[in-house]
């Protein structure tokens, strides 16, 4: 898995939560084994900064995404 992999997970696990929009990744950290921790700025319902880990499964094109 690539960033731009992880990221496009993230954003689309961040599309399935209802009443959320996001702006764009603003960092993007590889912690190791395809491992990679995203930050996103959070528009609505307020606006804040958000840290992710996104991790691979076992399975092909799954992941886990935990927020920090």
């Amino acid at each position: 898995m690539t960033i731009e992999e992880a990221a496009n997970a993230l954003f689309w696990w961040l599309v399935q939560q209802a009443g959320c929009a996001f702006l764009a990744a603003t960092q993007g950290v590889e912690l190791g084994a395809c491992c990679y921790r995203i930050g996103v700025q959070q528009l609505e319902p307020t606006e804040k900064r958000r840290i992710f880990e996104v991790r691979p499964l076992d399975v092909a094109d799954c992941y886990i995404v935990t927020e920090i």
